[in-house]
């Protein structure tokens, strides 16, 4: 994926979230390099709410626009024009 699509945010406890646009996915790389989906299957379409958030699809997720003190995140899903509340795993 192109990294210019992709957007970025460190979470306080080492570790990364990137928002993968092209791969529909968000992604968390720790300090010690492990990789772990946290949300997307890597279909690009837009799923329904409430559903759990890597059997959930995300429609080019563009950026990680906040991450709350509970971890959740909340995610920017460009292409379905919403941004979605992701809870911690």
């Amino acid at each position: 994926s192109d990294l210019l699509k992709d957007v970025v945010l460190a979470d306080g406890n080492g570790s990364v979230l990137v928002a993968d646009y092209d791969g529909c996915k968000v992604s968390r790389i720790g300090w010690d390099g492990t990789v772990a989906r946290v949300a997307g299957t890597g279909s690009c379409s837009s799923g329904p709410d409430g559903g759990a958030p890597t059997s959930t699809p995300l429609f080019n997720p563009w950026g990680i626009i906040a991450l709350q003190p509970n971890g959740s995140i909340l995610v920017s899903e460009t292409s379905a024009h919403k941004v979605r509340h992701i809870s911690p795993t």
